[in-house]
């Protein structure tokens, strides 16, 4: 058959949006879907591409692209990134697509659709009257961002607290403890003065305490709807005999802090409008105060002055490490914070087995 008798070849289906692993995990559009986008520079020949500002605490790239009819959700998403909560090995889990980082840059990447306009009408609509155009001329806002970006495997098994993470303002100032009378005792590890002695009644101290906030950006909005796990897990349920991790404190190194000297004290959360699918994320502040003493310590006045100090102090007459505090033991209990960036936690490790009959 001569070659002008010939069809057209049927053009490929839009891509997927977003793409997706096997497993339901996200991965990058490969280098045939790219092709597909049929991306272009716009402004190079005049000089606007890109457009650059930098100011104190700011720094943007602005820079305009054109791209196939057909695939400008996939290109939106390709470039500004995605989230997902996804079922791993049945326990659901974070993925991210990262978001394109300008040429020779790390932490400028994508950000925001700040225009999007057809190029060149094509004469025809679609069947609900929109116009047809021969391609999309988007603008792209870029931003140095102020968080890590790590992909998947980076991440790997651990927890979610080292990616997307903003550190905010933390503030400081002396804080006047009343100290819980009547209710604990001051014990010592070794034994010994003070071991032993209730808190007195209306006895407080002046310590300082920090402030310390993160922001979490751009968590799937499953991941903290109401009924979610996680949601469940920072409020808990009394009636239902779960104890929330609000006001407990940080049973292992978190945020460079050593156990029990972080309280969790709060959550704030602002639910955003994602660039892509037109879908729903949230971003949310986590606040804890921070001291250079665990929150279950208290300071022992000794009228003598020979034991005056800090001490830790509980209602059961033992002394005990934070990593293994009980619950209802001291003021606070203690809680795992890396969990706060987990959707489900693992499940707890098979009991040990019965001890062989003497």
């Amino acid at each position: 058959m001569p070659l002008d008798e010939r069809e057209d070849p049927e053009p490929p289906p839009p891509l997927d949006v977003p793409p997706t692993n096997t497993d339901g995990s996200l991965r990058p559009y490969n280098t045939t879907e790219i092709a597909q986008m049929e991306i272009e520079h716009v402004g190079v020949g005049d000089g606007s591409h890109p457009t650059m500002a930098r100011r104190v605490n700011e720094s943007t790239i602005s820079a305009e692209y054109f791209c196939a009819y057909d695939e400008l959700e996939a290109f939106i998403c390709h470039m500004v990134g995605y989230q997902k909560i996804y079922d791993k090995a049945g326990a659901y889990t974070l993925t991210r697509l990262l978001p394109q980082a300008y040429p020779d840059k790390l932490s400028t990447v994508a950000t925001s659709i700040d225009e999007v306009t057809g190029h060149r009408y094509m004469g025809i609509q679609e069947a609900d009257g929109r116009p047809i155009y021969d391609k999309w001329r988007v603008k792209i806002g870029f931003q140095h961002v102020p968080f890590l970006l790590m992909t998947d495997e980076e991440v790997g098994d651990s927890s979610e607290s080292e990616r997307y993470l903003q550190e905010l303002p933390s503030t400081a100032a002396p804080e006047y403890i009343s100290l819980p009378g009547g209710i604990l005792k001051f014990q010592k590890e070794v034994g010994g003065a003070p071991s032993g002695t209730p808190i007195p009644y209306g006895v407080g101290f002046i310590n300082t305490a920090v402030t310390v906030k993160k922001k979490w950006i751009r968590v799937p909005y499953s991941g903290w709807q109401k009924g979610s796990a996680l949601r469940a897990r920072v409020f808990g349920n009394i009636e239902a005999g779960t104890e929330p991790y609000l006001g407990t404190i940080n049973k292992t190194v978190f945020l460079g802090y050593a156990p029990g000297q972080l309280l969790f004290t709060g959550v704030e959360e602002e639910l955003m409008l994602d660039p892509v699918n037109e879908d729903q994320h949230w971003n949310l502040t986590y606040t804890w105060l921070a001291k250079s003493v665990s929150h279950n310590w208290f300071k022992f006045f000794d009228p003598a002055g020979v034991n005056t100090g800090w001490y830790f102090a509980s209602n059961d007459g033992f002394y005990y490490d934070t990593a293994v505090l009980p619950d209802g033991t001291s003021l606070f209990n203690k809680r795992d914070h890396f969990d706060l960036f987990l959707f489900d936690l693992p499940p707890p490790p098979p009991p040990p087995p019965p001890a062989p009959p003497l």
